[in-house]
């Protein structure tokens, strides 16, 4: 064999178990990290995921990040589970290397689908923070807080471009408060209404559009450590991807909340899910809109009428 033929040979025997060692993380980062569902008595299941996302949630406990990213002024029992871009590609002109997460030619760019469970707790710190009035039915969609439910995809991004910060030397909490933004586009409004799941579930839905930050490091002044940030799943951009995009461009999220009550023999829960795409201009001028020219709303869409949600 010559040379030059056993080298090829090396750089694919060398991407391919790299590729499978990414995957290999993920499923540790689930293994490790994922909260039992079933033991809290919840029935939670993904059922249609497209190509390009993870199949398998990851489920963590989300309390005590929304306590700190509140200042304190959220404090519930409240789980996530969520799935985001893998790199199974999606796009001929994807980029081979990266996550699609974080590909700025994959319609997954900056997109999340997930699902909140916040607990019915006994010391109605789940009423006071999700419904207008605590004593009230909490399986009253009119009684839902929109405010409350708009919150937790802000606080879930606020935590994920904090996370793209880490190691940031002279970085400080403060800096990055001055920085992050996540504010309604002009214009846009909210939307409520109600829709009827295939179970025949009524839910509350909310959607509207809020310009935000990326969740895209620097990788020249971060270090994203491998087992304490969400580089585990989605692993860190290249010189490519800043060909596109800077790091922590302006972006707007387009998506959807909906909620509505469980009631379970032990206890009750809300379930809040979330799903979103990415608005964002590229460094050629081009203006992306994943929402409106893919099929990603139709199917994050589809991804809500196929989830598996209940009591044990």
């Amino acid at each position: 064999m010559s040379r030059i033929k056993y080298f090829i040979v090396v750089v694919c025997i060398a991407i391919a178990v790299f590729s499978l060692y990414r995957f290999r993380m993920a499923d540790l980062i689930r293994m490790v990290q994922n909260v039992d569902l079933a033991e809290r008595g919840i029935d939670l299941h993904f059922g249609y995921v497209p190509p390009g996302l993870y199949s398998a949630p990851f489920v963590i406990d989300f309390s005590r990040y929304l306590y700190r990213l509140s200042g304190g002024r959220i404090d519930i029992a409240i789980i996530n589970a969520y799935t985001v871009g893998n790199f199974e590609k999606d796009s001929i002109r994807s980029i081979e290397s990266v996550s699609n997460m974080l590909d700025p030619t994959s319609k997954y760019k900056d997109t999340w689908f997930g699902v909140f469970i916040i607990e019915d707790d006994s010391g109605f710190r789940g009423r006071r923070f999700l419904l207008k009035d605590a004593f009230s039915g909490p399986d009253d969609p009119e009684n839902l807080n929109v405010d409350s439910l708009i919150r937790l995809p802000e606080l879930d991004q606020k935590l994920i471009v904090f996370n793209t910060h880490q190691n940031q030397r002279g970085y400080t909490i403060r800096d990055f408060e001055d920085d992050f933004f996540f504010e309604p586009v002009a214009g846009s409004g909210i939307k409520r209404e109600i829709i009827i799941d295939r179970a025949g579930r009524r839910w509350l839905k909310v959607s509207s559009s809020f310009r935000t930050v990326a969740a895209l490091t620097d990788i020249r002044i971060t270090d994203m450590r491998l087992f304490s940030s969400i580089r585990s799943y989605i692993g860190l951009p290249t010189d490519e991807v800043y060909r596109h995009v800077e790091p922590w461009h302006p972006i707007v999220i387009k998506g959807s909340v909906l909620a509505r009550y469980f009631e379970c023999q032990a206890k009750g829960f809300w379930a809040v899910v979330y799903y979103n795409g990415s608005a964002f201009q590229n460094r050629e001028g081009e203006q992306v809109d994943n929402w409106v020219h893919t099929d990603l709303k139709t199917e994050l869409e589809k991804m809500f009428q196929s989830l598996e949600i209940g009591c044990q």
